[in-house]
């Protein structure tokens, strides 16, 4: 593995799909583009970071608002309408954020106007996804993840976790109706979005912090409160493929990201790893 030190907590990553080049935040609240030694913005609750799908603008969490970061030209739009921090970002076919004050919101990233304010959360939402066919997942403090259609702008789906902690980070399937839900405790849910039901992957040692599909959605990692990013198989019958010891025992791996090309970046206690996936013979 190749490691590069940070001076903070890493607290999220995103690949560009387009150029592969990392973003990453701190615990400081700065906001980093690999290659940079300056920060792209500073905010002390920023988290989530999403690339728009062509790879030229950047959203990011400004206390209540979304900014949209533009690297070619510098600039910045502000998306306003939230009324409490924004936790969760998304950028796949559409710009959606979530926030504190339980909402789930979409954008249009052009004019900066909400064009719609989903609501159903109780307490702060903490993830927001996409599926393959468009449908926006949320999960919130409230352990339900929700499932919203943009067609009728509401919520078609309330599924509620297994887990006895609120859940931490979701990441949908890049073409099949399965959902990944990492929660404050283990085990890891996939959730089948046809049977709305759920399996769950047994090998965590603590709570979840973040979970990611590879691009090609044959392996699906997980960050965990022990240290440990593992990779999973879930269509094998031992679905449990590989783990990598990020940190000792007391630290967490917080975040995880896979690049366009299968490049796995996982970040943790002051520093990002970068892992290369084994093929066992």
């Amino acid at each position: 593995r190749k490691t590069t030190q940070k001076s903070y907590v890493v607290r999220d990553l995103a690949y560009n799909p387009i150029t592969s080049i990392l973003a990453y935040t701190l615990s400081n609240g700065k906001a980093y583009v690999s290659g940079k030694k300056t920060p792209c913005y500073h905010n002390k609750n920023g988290l989530p970071l999403a690339w728009s799908p062509d790879g030229t603008q950047l959203a990011l969490p400004a206390n209540t608002n979304v900014k949209v970061w533009t690297p070619n030209t510098d600039t910045l739009q502000w998306l306003e309408d939230h009324t409490s921090a924004v936790t969760a970002l998304c950028w796949k076919n559409r710009l959606i954020s979530g926030s504190v004050d339980s909402s789930i919101k979409e954008w249009d990233p052009t004019t900066g106007q909400c064009t719609v304010t989903y609501a159903g959360h109780v307490g702060r939402a903490t993830s927001v996804d996409a599926t393959g066919n468009d449908l926006i997942v949320s999960s919130g403090a409230d352990s339900f993840i929700r499932v919203w259609d943009p067609r009728v702008s509401k919520s078609i789906k309330a599924l509620k976790s297994g887990n006895q902690w609120y859940t931490n980070s979701i990441a949908c399937h890049p073409t099949e109706p399965i959902i990944a839900v990492g929660s404050k405790s283990e085990p890891l849910e996939l959730w089948d979005l046809v049977r709305d039901d759920y399996t769950t992957l047994l090998g965590n040692k603590g709570g979840i912090n973040a979970v990611s599909w590879s691009p090609d959605g044959k392996f699906l990692a997980s960050a965990s409160t022990d240290g440990v990013v593992r990779i999973w198989n879930p269509k094998e019958e031992k679905p449990y493929l590989q783990k990598f010891n990020q940190e000792p025992y007391g630290h967490s791996a917080t975040a995880v990201a896979w690049s366009p090309e299968g490049m796995l970046a996982a970040g943790s206690h002051k520093k990002i790893c970068f892992y290369k996936m084994i093929k066992k013979k």
